[in-house]
């Protein structure tokens, strides 16, 4: 819970209020954007990493939490 989703091998933030909760993504070929949805609701967009990229996170520091003890995940982390 690091206000990020993780989707196609690479991590996307969306607002912290949103840790826990289910959203949907939505890719866009025609402007290499990744869109982050509860319900109809845009939490945040991002562009698109390419297919070959994994474990790269993109990040609004917006969308993490004041004080943010936000740690990437890391191969340490995952071992």
């Amino acid at each position: 819970p690091n206000s990020h989703i993780a989707y196609k091998k690479n991590f996307y933030s969306c607002p912290h209020s949103y840790i826990g909760h289910e959203v949907s993504v939505c890719e866009s070929f025609n402007d290499n954007m990744v869109r982050i949805y509860d319900n109809d609701l845009l939490l945040a967009s991002h562009p698109r990493f390419p297919e070959t990229a994994s474990n790269r996170y993109s990040t609004h520091a917006e969308d993490l939490p004041k004080q943010s003890h936000y740690v990437e995940f890391d191969k340490e982390r995952i071992d």
